[in-house]
């Protein structure tokens, strides 16, 4: 299998700390597919690196971006791929599992129980980038895919190829 060419946003000043290694315990918890621990994220489609992605990193705005391309080699990983129909239960799968990830727990209150894509113990996953609308998560387009890095074991296989 071929590795996937794949697009990293994030600010300028960043760039060299993430080529000298990513540490995971770095990013935020409670993302679209991870919810105790974190994951390092990045996209098979460059335009959205290029513009979307970069209008998302918060608080850096109005600081310079760059795009990183890494290559991955998914041979070996364990490897969750959410179902790109946009509709029934493949959506409900999708919507249930980023709900999860995303969900802020009151205090007091448990946590509902995971759903299985939660409790996979996967080394990546990989889905449609999320957006909030009318109170749920919905798929900002069935063609914009998320890879979420979730072990070692996957940064390991994540080779850098260049910035820009």
């Amino acid at each position: 299998m071929a590795p996937v060419l794949l697009y990293h946003a994030t600010p300028s000043k960043f760039v060299d700390d993430i080529k000298a290694g990513i540490k995971l315990d770095r990013a935020k918890p409670r993302t679209d597919f991870r919810r105790e621990s974190q994951a390092f994220y990045l996209t098979d489609n460059e335009h959205i690196a290029k513009t979307v992605m970069t209008e998302e990193v918060r608080g850096f705005e109005n600081h310079p971006t760059s795009v990183m391309t890494f290559s991955l080699e998914l041979e070996g990983l364990k490897v969750k791929k959410f179902s790109n129909v946009l509709t029934g239960e493949a959506l409900n799968e999708w919507r249930e599992h980023v709900a999860y990830c995303r969900l802020y727990q009151k205090k007091g209150v448990p946590l509902p129980h995971p759903p299985p894509t939660v409790t996979g113990n996967y080394d990546v996953i990989i889905g449609w980038m999320s957006t909030r609308k009318g109170g749920q998560h919905e798929p900002v387009d069935s063609h914009v895919w998320q890879y979420a890095i979730l072990t070692e074991h996957a940064l390991s296989k994540l080779k850098f190829v260049k910035v820009e």
